[in-house]
């Protein structure tokens, strides 16, 4: 079982012990054509790897639209990933297009071996932050081109600070900046490097991609950025150029640290590398959600516009754990805030 993982390129940051100790705990899955392996809304319980076969993913449309397909998905794919981060239902369902093989893990099992090993957290969560900016790097001409409905979403920054500790905020404080640029710059332009991390403390930004309709050249605007959002991360993750521009839409403020120094304190620091790459997968996760579900896609548990039954437990709904740690985030979000303002 290992001499397969090894030959599944996406794992190669894991070092031979770890896909050992996955082949050991994992159980393999066969799936004849037409097999549902993930079904959106349906809760999860193992992490998959593909081995062998062709699966599909599709994901639910906005009303009065047919099913959206999402892509094929090839052997060495990490799926479930985006439930197992954020804790909550699957965005898309996974079916089998041929006979195939997944290796299937548990997410109890794999959460003990992040907790105990924190060199195996880190090189896991950075796998699977990777396969989180190349889905969304995949899914970008679908999501520019459609309609983007008034859906809230959760600040990012709660999300990483709920992971970080203390010292973490306190080293990203000492090895930062804090820089102010005036409306309508551009912080980063899309395809070309990105040497910075930033965190948006102040201001708005918009997220925009090029894109060819009709044989003409477009620019699409795929969201808009607000305080707390991290800024640049998918270039950091995937050591690339830019997916996309970021504009200020008004004066803006935010931390900028540099990518040299952070990747030094991730190689000296096994700790902070797998509380850091944890939130950067989070972050996407929601990201990916967020972008999919203000767009109508994935609405398996309520529709929108539609009022919800507060006895009724839905599948895009917070628990109270998740709120009690997003409140104590805000207020370490808000400590964070003035630190850097002050300097």
């Amino acid at each position: 079982m290992d001499d397969i993982l090894g030959n599944v390129t996406r794992l190669a940051a894991l070092d031979d012990r770890d896909r050992k100790w996955l082949g050991k705990i994992g159980q393999i899955e066969r799936l004849e054509s037409g097999n549902i392996l993930i079904r959106e809304g349906q809760s999860l319980s193992s992490l998959y790897i593909l081995l062998r076969g062709n699966l599909e993913a599709t994901i639910s449309p906005p009303r009065g639209m047919a099913s959206q397909s999402l892509g094929k998905v090839s052997p060495g794919q990490i799926l479930g990933e985006i439930s197992f981060v954020g804790d909550r239902l699957p965005i898309a369902t996974i079916t089998a297009v041929e006979r195939s093989e997944v290796l299937a893990i548990s997410y109890r099992e794999l959460g003990q071996k992040l907790q105990r090993d924190r060199n195996f957290a880190a090189h896991f969560y950075k796998i699977v932050s990777q396969s989180l900016s190349r889905r969304l790097r995949e899914n970008t001409e679908l999501l520019a081109t459609s309609q983007i409905l008034p859906i809230p979403s959760l600040r990012k920054v709660l999300l990483m600070f709920a992971i970080f500790q203390d010292s973490d905020l306190n080293w990203i404080l000492s090895a930062s900046q804090t820089q102010k640029w005036k409306s309508q710059t551009t912080l980063i332009r899309e395809k070309e490097p990105v040497s910075t991390l930033y965190i948006l403390l102040d201001g708005v930004l918009e997220v925009s991609v090029g894109i060819e309709e009709n044989g003409i050249d477009r620019r699409k605007v795929l969201a808009t950025l607000e305080s707390g959002e991290i800024l640049g991360e998918i270039s950091f993750i995937e050591a690339g150029n830019a997916s996309a521009t970021l504009t200020c839409l008004e004066k803006t403020l935010a931390i900028a640290l540099p990518r040299d120094k952070l990747t030094v304190h991730l190689q000296e620091n096994p700790d902070f590398a797998a509380r850091f790459y944890e939130a950067i997968a989070v972050v996407l996760a929601d990201r990916l959600r967020d972008r999919f579900q203000q767009r109508g896609y994935g609405g398996a548990a309520y529709e929108t516009g539609e009022s919800l039954d507060f006895d009724l437990e839905y599948a895009d709904e917070l628990d109270l754990e998740t709120l009690e740690q997003t409140a104590i985030a805000g207020s370490r979000f808000d400590w964070f805030l003035r630190q850097a303002k002050s300097r």
